[in-house]
């Protein structure tokens, strides 16, 4: 549930279902106020489910999208990584996996960082 429908309908039909359950010990109106706090926590509880229910759904039906945009994006960058790097005259094998390991560049060694 969140936070909105949390507080906007399960916290007061609990508190009511709670006074209803208070009020009951001292009037007992034929079991009229029992039966109110179970019709008010039976509320809580079907919205619930069909929150949850409505939640997976959505997420089933974008999970699909969310792939297609990861990968688009994914496509997007390593365009514009390798532009920038043919741009800048940079060679593919800039950073190899000593870059990676050690933190420390070697290309100064190579002489592409001096062009």
């Amino acid at each position: 549930m969140t936070k909105s429908l949390w507080t906007r309908l399960a916290l007061p039909l609990a508190l009511l279902s709670a006074a209803s359950l208070v009020l009951h010990r001292w009037w007992d109106y034929d079991g009229f106020l029992v039966n109110l706090a179970t019709g008010l926590l039976s509320i809580i509880v079907t919205v619930s489910y069909v929150d949850w229910i409505l939640r997976k759904h959505e997420s089933h039906r974008w999970s699909g999208t969310d792939i297609r945009i990861s990968q688009r994006l994914e496509v997007f960058v390593n365009a514009l990584i390798s532009g920038i790097r043919s741009g800048l005259r940079f060679s593919p094998d800039i950073m190899d996996e000593s870059v990676l390991m050690t933190g420390h560049c070697a290309c100064s060694q190579r002489g592409t960082a001096d062009r």
